[in-house]
Parts: structure tokens; C-alpha cells; sequence
């Protein structure tokens, strides 16, 4: 029963262990998805605000029209990355919900920017295409650059969280393992304590059980030439106690049929004995019957 217990609850925490590290990969893995998309968002952002300064400073020129291409694919990209983030988030394994919340409250926050970001880049479009320079410069120098901070802000500072949220996955993944190999380490101290107990235990018994059995082959040894005065001293309860109280009790059986065999034996002899000497009577009556009758034959013939 002890053993069972033991080794179920061994069982128990391995699997548990195993459970934890699993869940610890997990959450390192999930930070680092995170993480990449931030960085690619962040880097689009840098070549969107790239694209809107390379227009305004050559509006309605070659140069316009390929950064406006550029500028509509970085977009279009850049929304494809938030949804990406978005899914990210939603597949992420949180322990605690309030995280989830946490996180849920920062992307919201940055698509908040993001969407005033297009909307701001999306006011200066009339004035690039009217070579307005003034508006241009008004619109890029204060609302774009404005907003264009704010996101960036924003997204190194989710990245800053992310990186922080790696290594702090990694470091209890860490822990984990090192509880982990220190109870391994505890547990075959204890198992090789139990071993030797249990061998020590082993050996005692076998000590005992061997004393045991050298009793009862001496006493049987004895009792087959003919000595039936000796017994087993044996104090335990189990299997060879059993044993060894039969075995006495046999003995005991076979002394007590003895003793009444030798006192048959002896009656035996006493009444051989008696009819022995009730014989010599007869037969010394009868020589002295036959002397009688020798003496008188002779004295009949005088």
C-alpha cells in the first residue's frame, strides 16, 4: 500500500512537472510571436513615415507616385500585421485573466494611434496632390509627427514588455527545471536510502528465516536417532512460528506415544518376568513331584 502511494504520487508529480515546463515553453513561445510582430509592425511604421516625408518633399512628381504605391502596400501590410497581433493575442495560454485584459487594453490602445495615424496621413493626401506646401508642412511637421510618436512610442514600448515578458518566461522555465532536477536529486537519495533499509530489512529476515530452518533441520536431525527431547525456539508469529510450533507440537505427540510404548514395553517385561518365575516354580514342583515318585517306586520295591 505505502509503495503505491509512493510511487502514485511520484507519478503525480512528474506529470505535473512535465505540465509546468510544458506550460513554460508555452508562454515563451507565445512572447516571442508577440514580440516578432511588434518589431515588424514598429519597422513598417518607420517606412510608412519614410514614404509620407519622400512625397512631400516631390508632390506630384515619379517620386510621388512610387512612394504612394510603397506607402499604400506598408499600409495594407501593417493592417495585416494588427490583425496577425490580434490573433496572436487571442490564442495566447494566459494563467491569469487579468493579463489577457492587460494586453487586450495595450493593442486596443495602439490601434486607437494607428487608426489616427492613417487618418491624419489620409488629411495630408489633398494637399500633396495640390502641391500645397504649406498644408503639407503644417499637416507632417505637427498632426503626422504627433501621431507618428505616439505609435512608435506605443509599439517600442509593447516590444520593451514583450522582451521583458521573454525572459521572465524563460527564468521560470529555468526554476522550474531546477526544482524539478533538485527533486530528482532528493528523490534518489530517498530511494536509495529505502533500498538500503529495505536490504538491511531483507537481510535480517533472511538471518532469521535461516536461524529458523537450522532449528528444526538440528531437532529433526536429532529426533530421526532417537532423540525426541529437544524443541524448536522460535518466538515469531508468521509463517515459520507456525512451522515451529507444529513441529513441537509433534514432537511432544511422538515423546508422549513413546513414553506409552516404553511403559507397554516395561509391562511386557514384568509379566515375562513373572511367567519366567511362575515357571521355574512349576518346574521345580515337578522335579520335586518326580523325586516323590522315584522315592516311593524304590521303597515299593524293597
Amino acid at each position: 500500500g505505502l509503495i503505491f502511494i509512493f510511487v502514485a504520487s511520484f507519478g503525480l508529480y512528474i506529470l505535473l512537472a512535465f505540465n509546468s515546463l510544458s506550460s513554460d515553453r508555452t508562454n515563451v513561445r507565445d512572447w516571442i510571436d508577440s514580440t516578432l510582430v511588434v518589431e515588424k509592425i514598429a519597422r513598417d511604421i518607420d517606412d510608412v513615415q519614410q514614404a509620407i516625408h519622400a512625397r512631400a518633399s516631390a508632390p506630384g512628381t515619379e517620386i510621388d507616385s512610387q512612394w504612394k504605391n510603397r506607402q499604400i502596400q506598408i499600409i495594407q501590410a501593417l493592417d495585416n500585421r494588427f490583425s496577425t497581433y490580434k490573433q496572436v493575442l487571442d490564442e495566447t495560454a494566459y494563467d491569469d485573466e487579468s493579463e489577457r485584459q492587460h494586453d487586450l487594453a495595450i493593442f486596443n490602445n495602439e490601434m486607437r494611434i494607428w487608426t489616427d495615424y492613417k487618418s491624419k496621413i489620409d488629411s495630408v493626401e489633398p494637399f500633396i496632390a495640390t502641391n500645397n506646401r504649406a498644408q503639407i508642412d503644417s499637416i507632417l511637421n505637427n498632426d503626422i509627427e504627433k501621431a507618428f510618436t505616439d505609435l512608435n512610442a506605443a509599439m517600442n514600448s509593447d516590444a520593451e514588455e514583450c522582451e521583458n515578458g521573454i525572459v521572465q518566461a524563460a527564468d521560470d522555465s529555468e526554476q522550474t527545471f531546477a526544482d524539478f532536477e533538485s527533486f530528482i536529486h532528493k528523490l534518489g537519495i530517498i530511494i536509495a536510502v529505502i533500498l538500503i533499509v529495505v536490504v538491511g530489512i531483507l537481510y535480517f529476515l533472511v538471518q532469521d528465516i535461516r536461524h529458523s530452518v537450522q532449528q528444526i533441520v538440528s531437532v529433526t536431525e536429532r529426533a530421526a536417532h532417537g532423540d525426541l527431547s529437544n524443541e524448536v525456539h522460535v518466538n515469531s508469529t508468521d509463517e515459520f512460528g507456525t512451522i515451529a510450533r507444529q513441529f513441537n507440537s509433534m514432537m511432544k505427540h511422538m515423546r508422549q506415544a513413546l513414553g506409552k510404548v516404553q511403559s507397554a514395553a516395561q509391562q511386557v517385561a514384568d509379566s515375562a518376568e513373572k511367567v519366567k518365575s511362575n515357571v521355574g516354580q512349576s518346574e521345580q514342583l515337578i522335579a520335586n513331584v518326580a523325586s516323590s515318585v522315584t522315592d516311593a517306586s524304590e521303597h515299593t520295591a524293597e
